[in-house]
């Protein structure tokens, strides 16, 4: 796969998952549950790979200048949950990061 396709792909992975969040403010998910309900929803026209939905992950969590997700550790153990930041659902009310 060329470095643009690669590129392409991965932002509409980024967005994908920004707007899961968005839609879903109030709720933290874990991120199978992110990642199975993108590719169930089909809004993607390839299933993202373990690594590319991390980067993703990743990717909106170090968001400069304000992260546009969070994540939240579960009280009893290390499970991950994320969850949209007030910055990440303006960004997605504004349709600030599509093109």
């Amino acid at each position: 796969m060329s470095a643009p396709d690669q590129a392409r792909r991965a932002e509409d992975l980024r967005r994908a998952v920004l707007d899961f969040l968005c839609a879903r403010q109030a709720v933290a998910f874990e991120a199978g549950v992110i990642l199975d309900r993108i590719v169930r929803s089909r809004v993607l026209d390839f299933h993202p790979d373990p690594d590319e939905f991390a980067a993703a992950l990743t990717f909106l969590e170090n968001f400069s200048p304000e992260p546009l997700i969070l994540f939240k550790r579960a009280l009893l153990g290390s499970t991950r949950f994320y969850q949209a930041t007030s910055a990440g659902v303006l960004a997605f009310e504004r349709d600030a990061l599509n093109p």
